[in-house]
């Protein structure tokens, strides 16, 4: 190899690891939403997004993302909640759960959603959020449910 390809391969090299050593911390810090995997599917609960107002109160979406692998059938406890002290779910809020029921016949990733009125619970920002647990059955039979994973948790103006 030349001098000149050679000074242009590292020029490249140090190029590219600069690129990561910055987008590495990046990356870092936004925290990803907790996803479980179980039988050839993974289930992440995204985080809430308001998507406007009903009666001056603020209306939720709670989505979940779902990938499975083909031949299978997905059953997901959605439930949707409000933070409060102390830490776990003991002290929060519930807004309410949802079932979903899906099959795959393919391979595919699919969006599940549903939205909830946000109601004042305190005299300050509604701390929201939602939690899954997931069961998968397959040819083989039926799994057991995973343990839940939670959204992140949004802070929503009341």
């Amino acid at each position: 190899m030349s001098t000149t390809k050679l000074a242009k391969v590292r020029k490249l090299a140090l190029g590219g690891a600069a690129a990561a050593a910055i987008a590495l911390p990046l990356t870092m810090v936004a925290a990803p939403a907790q996803a479980a995997t179980l039988a050839g599917c993974t289930v992440t609960p995204l985080a809430p997004v308001v998507i406007g107002q009903v009666g001056g109160q603020p209306n939720v979406r709670f989505t979940t993302r779902v990938t499975c692998s083909p031949d299978r059938i997905v059953q997901i406890r959605d439930q949707r909640r409000e933070a409060d002290a102390p830490a776990g779910i003991g002290g929060d809020d519930n807004y309410g759960q949802t079932n979903y029921l899906r099959t795959f016949a393919s391979q595919a990733t699919i969006l599940v959603s549903t939205t909830d009125i946000v109601t004042s619970t305190e005299n300050s920002n509604e701390e929201v959020y939602h939690r899954t647990s997931f069961r998968v059955a397959t040819i083989n039979g039926v799994s057991n449910w995973t343990s839940f994973q939670n959204s992140a948790v949004v802070s929503v103006n009341n």
